[in-house]
């Protein structure tokens, strides 16, 4: 059960490169972009599994674990102004047992993936008056980037699960 866990995630490792090269290079023309380069699955038999592989103690039936989680932003004049255009990616990582639906945590990745889509409209609509508030902004946009996406997976499973919420992510891992 860890076994197949630690093979799909190296798996998933191994195929990073490949797949971002794939939609590489982002030249900043556009304002942002969103990367999702693909997503893997791995099947656990186990519940102690399962709550292993997702780093909880609680009893589920599955979890998205969201790896190669980055985001790059560059600024831009444009005008009398600055904008930050960024770039972000994630790869989502679905851990279920037999019994779970597949579909469920898919609408959890697609919740995630509106919400970092949001989160970079409005971070690239700001204006800023120099490059230094700008490169400022983008810096601490990218190294908040992890604690963010948490935050919108909080959401997500704050919406579907307000039982599990609090012991399904003692571990933040995601």
């Amino acid at each position: 059960m860890i076994r197949a866990f630690a093979l799909a995630l190296l798996a998933a490792i191994m195929f990073l490169p490949a797949a971002l090269a794939a939609d590489l290079p982002f030249n900043f023309t556009d304002s942002y972009r969103l990367v999702v380069p693909y997503e893997t699955e791995a099947l656990v038999p186990s519940e102690d599994g399962l709550a292993q592989a997702c780093g909880t103690s609680s009893v589920i039936r599955a979890c998205t674990v969201f790896y190669a989680r980055r985001m790059d932003c560059r600024c831009l004049p444009d005008q009398n102004h600055w904008h930050i255009h960024a770039r972000a990616q994630f790869i989502p990582h679905i851990v279920l047992s037999p019994t779970a639906a597949l579909q469920h945590e898919r609408m959890h990745i697609a919740e995630v993936r509106s919400a970092v889509t949001e989160h970079l409209i409005v971070l690239t609509s700001i204006d800023f008056a120099s490059s230094v508030d700008c490169e400022d902004e983008g810096r601490a946009a990218s190294e908040g980037f992890p604690s963010l996406m948490d935050e919108f997976q909080r959401r997500s499973n704050l919406k579907h699960h307000p039982v599990y919420v609090p012991q399904a992510l003692e571990t933040d891992r995601k």
